[in-house]
Parts: C-alpha cells; sequence; structure tokens
C-alpha cells in the first residue's frame, strides 16, 4: 500500500469576508487546505467531515460564537492546534486563552485584529512544523 502525503488541513470559524481572505490566503500559502465556516449550525458536521488539524476562531463577539466553539472543542476532544482572533479588548483574547488552557485546548497563539499577515504566516509556519507526520494510506489498484 503506498504512502501518499495530504495537506494539513485549516478550519476557519469567522463571519468577516476580509479577515476569512486573509486567513485562507496565509493558510493556504503556509501550506494548509483551507475550510471556512461561518454558520454556527454547521459546526459539529463541518468538523467531522473535515477534520482539522489546526482551527482559527474570530472572537466576533463577547460570550458568544468563539467561546462555543472552544467549548465544543473540548466536547470533541480535539488535538487542533487552536489560534484565536478578537479585534475585541485584549481582556477577551486573554479570556479564550485562558479558557482554551483549562479545557486542555492546544492553544498556539492569540492575535488581535487587525494582524499582520507576516505574524499569521510565523504561527502557521510553526504550527505546521509541529504536527504530527500526515499521512493518508491508499490501497493499491
Amino acid at each position: 500500500m503506498p504512502e501518499r502525503s495530504v495537506p494539513p488541513r485549516l478550519l476557519v470559524v469567522a463571519t468577516d469576508a476580509n479577515t476569512t481572505a486573509q486567513i485562507c490566503e496565509t493558510g493556504e500559502a503556509s501550506g494548509f487546505t483551507t475550510l471556512v465556516l461561518n454558520r454556527d449550525d454547521a459546526l459539529a458536521q463541518t468538523y467531522a467531515e473535515f477534520c482539522p488539524h489546526a482551527i482559527v476562531i474570530d472572537i466576533a463577539k463577547p460570550g458568544e460564537r468563539g467561546f462555543d466553539v472552544l467549548s465544543f472543542l473540548y466536547t470533541q476532544r480535539s488535538a487542533a492546534r487552536v489560534i484565536v482572533l478578537s479585534g475585541m479588548q485584549d481582556f477577551y483574547l486573554k479570556m479564550a486563552e485562558h479558557l482554551g488552557t483549562a479545557l486542555a485546548l492546544n492553544i498556539v497563539a492569540v492575535l488581535p485584529k487587525p494582524f499582520l499577515a507576516t505574524s499569521l504566516e510565523q504561527v502557521l509556519s510553526t504550527t505546521l512544523r509541529t504536527l504530527p507526520s500526515i499521512s493518508l494510506r491508499q490501497s493499491a489498484g
């Protein structure tokens, strides 16, 4: 059975079109296959089908969306690397980081918005290097 590498998957949980475009462009340039999720009701199905290696979460509103995603990842015992973004006060970034850590999630970065593409690229490159070997076994013929 030959082994073939598959690109790591990056799930982007955000609603702002400019933010998602920048994240996807940076993610793809870093070697990830990206998928944008902008509907709360599709999280469970999308997570199960896409099986992300890394997730970028934009904490859109205090107490909503992003924090719910962190809780969901906990219930799934997710091993995905998590990057949290927010354009709100630093308090919300710190709260998300502390919550993610308390839930034993793999929080690799918290970035304030607006963020520099180079900052995200650096985080994604480091994340990519720390992922376990990703391969897909495919049966011959």
